[in-house]
């Protein structure tokens, strides 16, 4: 700003005045605190929902760490029971083959065997013309607790996908009137 006349010389003095009140030691703490107090405020609501969710996740942690523990396998049919009637036994059977986690006949992918999720049992079945052997899928404590954890996730991405869907449909149509 050119001080060229006194209008222009007293708005250079308003300026600096406000500079310097701006970088007055009060006025920084004042700012400094305030920001303190408005992170600190956004802490303890982060906190409290965290603490929320531990709160409510605290049944479903119990569940895993007990299930996880245990030497018990149970069939994917039986798996399906436990997710409340999310996903029943045959669309369970799909999806993990969708996923690539089960193999045509419902078998598991090796590297899930390695991984301790599953174990496959086979036993004779014999019949008058020959014997045949029969594959049974077992689900450890580990497996159900990964997927159960995948079950939630791969369900609210096909339930977004869906949604997504049907809000195209609903602009296309609504384009066409």
């Amino acid at each position: 700003m050119v001080e060229g006349n006194k209008k222009g010389k007293q708005a250079r003095q308003y300026f600096i005045s406000i500079e310097k009140a701006w970088n007055s030691p009060e006025l920084i703490m004042a700012r400094a605190i305030k920001s303190a107090n408005y992170q600190i405020d956004n802490f303890s609501k982060h906190i409290k929902t965290l603490e929320f969710k531990i709160e409510n996740d605290k049944p479903r942690v119990e569940f895993a760490k007990t299930v996880e523990g245990t030497t018990e396998k149970i069939t994917i049919g039986n798996l399906a029971k436990l997710t409340d009637g999310k996903i029943g036994r045959n669309k369970l059977f799909k999806l993990l083959r969708d996923k690539k986690v089960l193999m045509k006949g419902n078998i598991p992918y090796q590297k899930y065997i390695d991984r301790g999720y599953f174990e496959v049992s086979e036993r004779v079945i014999k019949s008058a013309e020959k014997d045949i052997i029969a594959l049974t899928t077992y689900v450890s404590g580990k497996g159900q607790v990964w997927i159960l954890g995948k079950i939630e996730e791969w369900l609210k991405i096909e339930k977004e996908k869906i949604e997504a869907e049907n809000q195209i449909k609903f602009e296309t149509k609504k384009e066409m009137v």
